[in-house]
């Protein structure tokens, strides 16, 4: 079984038992808790892809634009 198709059994039956263990429902569940389980990947994925941007508070001015970077001193 694969990892995907264990988090939608987890997650189908956890609906089950949140509507009180109705029979029947089975395929209803089934389909909720995977397109719950899709969407969630894609959010993961979306996340992973998006590029980082970083903010140092010495790089920030007050009124929030960023100033250069201070130059470093050589060692002599």
């Amino acid at each position: 079984m694969s990892d995907r198709e264990m988090r939608v059994r987890e997650r189908a039956h956890q609906l089950w038992e949140q509507e009180g263990r109705p029979d029947g429902r089975e395929s209803d569940h089934w389909e909720q808790a995977s397109r719950e389980i899709d969407a969630e990947d894609s959010t993961v994925a979306a996340k992973k892809k998006a590029p980082r941007v970083r903010k140092t508070a010495s790089a920030t001015a007050s009124n929030g634009s960023l100033k250069p970077a201070r130059k470093r001193r050589s060692p002599k």
